[in-house]
């Protein structure tokens, strides 16, 4: 329930943001506006105020702004010149993009908020793995199973913590950083030019190949793994630590793996295909959509004109991503039915960000709200970048296309839409019942159900 209720309080509040924006931009263009609805079907709950109805409506999955002469249909128009079609084609326009604009400069918003309270990521214990032998740190002292807890006097809760506090700005000649040995505390002084070489030669404990958690809809999840599953071998080739695992799926985009897994000391086999990521200065990578268990957190934060500068730069980065993946969406559109989520894994994901905590679920808000700039930005009639097009169209031309030019495309548009709608539930509803399947199958196979019994249910090891 929980999940749910974060889930829908995000959408409603991007598909609010979106229609304030049309909203306002009517307003600043001298439409009047008959109707501004949050949801559709049935009204819940409304008011008028000033002429404009203001509404809530049962099903929660968008919205829209009703502005008087809106239809290109002159029967439904009386002329008056506050009427959206009475407005130049300029003017018209700017209304078009007055909702991304603003679902635009809310990802803003929101990155800054994000950076004021800091966004949470996985992290390693300050704890030393392995010192290698005859090395800078052995000098100084370092052993292996050392905690580290403070460096200059300030507290140490995480690896990355370390690094940061180790590789800043330096205060002194020496950086003392103490470390918990056993039941006793020791000071150890390194020279600040050997700093670098320090970090190089100390790291966390290796972790171990097994699954701390799954991310919604991707292909991991499909696939039926759990938080607890170790992983035994890819592809044949056994792995021992996180690092291996993560190296053989990475070298695998787009490819499937056979993965062994062991859950409750039995084994079982997973069919599996990585989806492709694009990474800057690295290239394409393969991910199922796994992380390691939890040791620690470190949170990334941001402070005085820091957060807007770096929230200026995650949102360019977000929307230039999101447009990167549409062109890759277009280079291989069969692509198109494990790349699209609709509100059921935007519900699903929305809660699974909130509980790693608030700075994680407003960048998943952001990151959402940049979708919709993208999608409502598409050149097809009914959304706003066919509103664009026509009025590009008619600024170009002089007048406008014909009404049944404009009435057909509008058509074509809302049977596009509507299929992408329809696809998007059901993908949602399909990553479901495939875990849900898969996640049976794999149960039989554990209690020693027959190879029968797994192909009934859609077992991971028949397929």
């Amino acid at each position: 329930m929980v999940t749910i209720l974060v889930g829908i309080v995000v959408l409603g509040v991007l598909v609010f943001v979106h229609e304030l924006g049309h909203y306002a931009g009517a307003k600043a263009m001298g439409v009047r506006v008959l109707k501004f609805s949050l949801g559709f079907g049935p009204e819940l709950v409304g008011f008028t105020v000033r002429g404009t109805r203001y509404v809530l409506a049962a099903f929660p999955l968008g919205g829209f702004v009703k502005m008087a002469g809106d239809s290109p249909d002159s029967s439904e128009r009386e002329g008056g010149s506050d009427e959206f079609f009475s407005k130049p084609w300029w003017a018209r326009m700017l209304i078009a993009v007055s909702g991304p604009g603003m679902n635009l400069f809310f990802a803003f918003v929101a990155c800054m908020a994000m950076y004021a309270v800091g966004i949470r990521f996985l992290d390693f214990e300050s704890v030393v793995g392995h010192v290698e032998p005859r090395s800078v740190a052995t000098e100084y002292g370092f052993a292996d199973g050392d905690r580290i807890v403070r460096v200059d006097g300030a507290r140490v809760r995480s690896w990355s913590e370390f690094v940061a506090r180790v590789s800043g700005p330096p205060t002194d000649t020496v950086v003392t950083i103490v470390v918990q040995r056993e039941k006793a505390r020791v000071s150890i002084p390194v020279r600040i030019e050997d700093r670098e070489e320090l970090l190089d030669e100390v790291n966390p404990p290796a972790s171990p190949p097994v699954v701390g958690s799954v991310s919604v809809g991707l292909p991991a999840y499909e696939r039926g793994l759990k938080a607890g599953d170790r992983i035994l071998s890819v592809d044949g080739i056994g792995v021992k630590t996180w690092d291996e695992l993560a190296g053989l799926i990475h070298e695998r985009p787009e490819k499937e793996a056979l993965l062994v897994v062991e859950r409750k000391g039995k084994q079982f086999e997973v069919a599996i295909t990585p989806l492709s990521q694009r990474v800057e200065g690295v290239g394409e990578i393969g991910l199922i959509g796994i992380s390691p268990p939890v040791s620690a957190y470190g949170t990334l934060r941001a402070e005085g004109f820091e957060v807007v500068s770096m929230a200026a730069v995650s949102t360019g980065r977000m929307l230039a991503q999101t447009y990167s993946g549409l062109l890759s969406l277009a280079a291989k559109p069969g692509q198109l039915g494990k790349s699209i989520a609709g509100p059921v894994t935007i519900v699903q994901m929305s809660g699974d960000q909130a509980r790693r905590g608030l700075g994680n679920l407003l960048y998943f808000a952001a990151f959402v709200s940049i979708a919709l700039v993208v999608v409502n930005l598409l050149p097809v009639p009914i959304l706003d970048g066919g509103h664009v097009i026509f009025c590009i169209i008619e600024g170009v031309r002089g007048r406008a296309l014909s009404i049944p030019k404009q009435i057909v495309l509008q058509r074509v548009g809302l049977a596009i839409v509507g299929a992408l709608i329809l696809l998007a539930f059901w993908v949602d509803f399909g990553r479901i019942i495939q875990r849900g399947r898969a996640t049976l199958g794999e149960e039989i196979e554990l209690k020693g159900g027959t190879s029968g019994e797994a192909d009934t249910t859609g077992a991971i090891l028949s397929e």
